[in-house]
């Protein structure tokens, strides 16, 4: 159904970009399986044996056949691009369709956009992985490539990526351990360059300082200016040259004591954890806050005039399978990336653990109240962990809780309207799209989010990802189609489509 708010050229333009973007990617997807075919189909003369005669080279990864050389001349030419880029782009093809077999299915179905299959491609050829190991990553993101935004699949395909091949994962960690290095380039134009790679634990800790001081700057400053002066600070400050300024003391340490629902470890040097009583919990300005959050901060205290900053909270998400077998299993910390489950115990040494069990939901409640209480939210974001729009990629911890049915001020005790089903994590934009820019929302299964644009068009979120289920009836003129497929011949759709069998065919 076409809302009123588009009118019928805005709907038309609307429609005609549409056409546009499909065109592009089915030219995308015509040229991979044409590269492809290229391989399959040239020839080389095995019996010509003289010196300079055509070999069978390897222009993929593991697991991809061999091709004859002189085809990157041919197919370079004819694409307007050097021998060499003809072979990176011969590769890329052969790569997604004999190491990523599901991943090209979906590709070849016009599921997957082309260029996201081959970011993905790209990034295990990066990684080093055998043709086993891209197998199992295939598994894990075929689906994924199909439903997420890229922004999204790339924020999960370094876990996907490590647990594909933890040994291999561990030995390039060591070899990166052997490239740690701080280099400062020469002044230009009066500022110079840093470069560098630090142990992931230095580096938190790095960051954690220059947010704590540039805090403490002018915030009429650009924000990067004052971390960069921050630094300056701290390096002028070691060596005696400047004293940094007085910390606000909103900014000191205070660690709650464990809850019911949290349990409190100190993870000493060694990675090692035990259990902190209440009565030893941190506190503001104490000693123990020192020893148990630490983290590499108690320096950077004795620099700020021995107060001590608050730390930074990382937020690690663990599953069973890394419980179970850490040396496998992959942890993801939140805002910072992936590590083996058996490295945690470096990155978190000398820090204080929450350790926080998987929420029921079949304790949490509704509520009369339009504040969401904490557990219901923290439900919500474990249920749908990013924004909920179509292809949202923004994390829920992020995010505003946004009431599907819109709360109602005044109505008696009981009605329950503040609930798992009625809530879902919008960002401020999207929010703001739903409620002032003519997008409709309903919610007819928990988690399963159906959406249609002032446009007309439809479209259908779960934790999976978004997919889009129906486009509005297409412009009888339309100028791009002499014969319109079937799908533009179709009776115009209902208001609102029931998604519950598009659910159970994409959970399928």
């Amino acid at each position: 159904m076409r809302s009123n708010l588009v009118s019928r050229e805005a709907a038309d333009n609307l429609a005609a970009l549409d056409h546009a973007h499909q065109a592009q990617r089915s030219a995308r997807v015509a040229e991979l399986i044409c590269l492809a075919r290229a391989c399959d189909l040239h020839a080389v003369d095995a019996t010509v044996i003289v010196d300079g005669a055509e070999r069978l080279v390897s222009l993929g990864g593991d697991g991809t056949p061999l091709v004859g050389e002189f085809l990157a001349a041919e197919v370079g030419a004819l694409l307007g691009i050097s021998p060499a880029s003809a072979k990176r782009r011969l590769g890329r093809a052969l790569n997604l369709r004999h190491r990523h077999p599901r991943l090209w299915e979906l590709t070849m179905q016009d599921l997957v956009d082309p260029r996201d299959a081959l970011v993905i491609v790209d990034a295990c050829v990066d990684a080093g992985l055998s043709g086993a190991a891209c197998a199992f990553v295939d598994r894990q993101c075929a689906i994924a490539a199909a439903l997420q935004p890229l922004g999204r699949l790339l924020s999960q395909l370094p876990g996907w990526i490590l647990a594909a091949d933890p040994a291999l994962a561990r030995e390039r960690a060591e070899q990166t351990a052997r490239w740690r290095g701080v280099t400062v380039d020469p002044i230009v134009d009066g500022a110079t360059g840093l470069h560098g790679r630090l142990d992931a634990r230095d580096g938190i800790a790095l960051d954690d300082a220059l947010t704590q001081l540039a805090g403490q700057l002018p915030t009429a400053i650009d924000a990067g200016i004052r971390r960069a002066a921050s630094l300056g600070m701290l390096a002028r400050h070691a060596l005696g040259q400047e004293p940094l300024p007085p910390v606000d003391e909103s900014a000191l340490l205070t660690v709650a004591p464990a809850t019911p629902e949290g349990t409190l470890f100190s993870v000493d040097a060694a990675g090692q954890a035990r259990t902190v009583p209440p009565a030893e919990s941190p506190t503001t300005g104490s000693p123990a806050a020192a020893d148990a959050c630490g983290c590499g901060r108690a320096a950077f205290a004795r620099l700020l005039g021995g107060t001590q900053p608050r730390p930074r909270a990382l937020v690690v998400h663990l599953d069973a399978a890394a419980l179970v077998d850490p040396a496998s299993g992959v942890a993801t910390v939140e805002g910072w990336g992936v590590v083996l489950a058996e490295q945690l115990g470096g990155l978190l040494s000398g820090s204080a653990v929450t350790v926080r069990p998987v929420l029921d939901p079949n304790t949490i409640g509704a509520s009369d109240a339009y504040e969401v209480p904490e557990r219901m939210r923290r439900w919500v974001e474990v249920r749908n962990p990013v924004d909920v729009f179509p292809w949202g990629t923004r994390r829920a911890r992020s995010c505003q809780q946004d009431h599907t049915i819109p709360f109602v001020a005044g109505l008696p005790a009981g009605h329950g309207q503040t609930r798992p089903d009625n809530l879902g994590p919008l960002s401020s934009f999207t929010h703001r799209a739903r409620t002032h820019g003519g997008w409709r929302l309903a919610q007819p299964v928990e988690g399963v989010f159906c959406w249609e644009s002032p446009a007309g068009y439809q479209y259908l979120v779960t934790a999976d990802g978004s997919t889009r289920v129906r486009r509005p009836p297409p412009p009888e003129h339309a100028w791009w189609h002499a014969e319109p497929p079937a799908w533009q011949t179709e009776p115009d759709p209902p208001e609102w489509h029931d998604p519950r069998e598009d659910t159970l065919a994409l959970t399928a």
